[in-house]
């Protein structure tokens, strides 16, 4: 097992980045566990995909979910509530 792990690196300005490990070959270094927070992410330049703080979903209701929920919602309420609401 490895016991020594890679320091982080810091070059000046640049954010300290963490070196993750879920090999098993030691103790498991990932966000949440030990002493790296859970919102801990690698910055943009270093990962492979988004994080979680960057994620959004755009348009955030597609055509095809707007469509879907306008044929289903007169048949979701009870009637005359429209009008009712109106008053």
């Amino acid at each position: 097992m490895h016991d020594d792990h890679p320091p982080p690196t810091d070059k000046g300005d640049q954010p300290t980045i963490i070196t993750f490990d879920n090999s098993g070959d030691g103790p498991l270094r990932v966000p949440g566990f030990g002493t790296i927070p859970l919102t801990y992410e690698l910055p943009s330049d270093a990962r492979f995909a988004h994080g979680i703080q960057e994620w959004r979903q755009a348009p955030a209701v597609t055509a095809r979910e707007l469509a879907v929920d306008n044929r289903h919602e007169p048949s979701d309420r009870p009637p005359g509530l429209a009008c009712r609401c109106l008053r």
